[in-house]
């Protein structure tokens, strides 16, 4: 089950999610333990976490499988791959 998010969304200082007018959300996470260059180095509470790629996920009623080590390039098709997929209404946890 999704719980309701806004728009853009930050995750734990690590990460963002997006979700897109037609319902479908994208997570992008670059912190400690994600699949990305920052992924073996001690996360500290630092105001500007950055990283040359991440981890994305689409997210629906569940997490479909992350894909890793992801570049800003394949970030920007991913996300539009995703905003072309048709409307997802998602089971919403006020």
């Amino acid at each position: 089950m999704i719980t309701k998010i806004d728009n853009f969304n930050i995750t734990d200082g690590k990460g963002f999610q997006i979700t897109l007018p037609n319902g479908w959300i994208i997570s992008v996470q670059f912190g400690q333990y994600n699949y990305c260059g920052n992924r073996d180095k001690v996360q500290r509470n630092e105001a500007g976490v950055c990283c040359s790629n991440a981890e994305i996920a689409i997210v629906g009623d569940t997490v479909e499988d992350p894909v890793g080590w992801q570049s800003p390039a394949d970030f920007i098709r991913i996300l539009n791959e995703t905003a072309a997929r048709p409307q997802f209404v998602a089971t919403i946890e006020e």
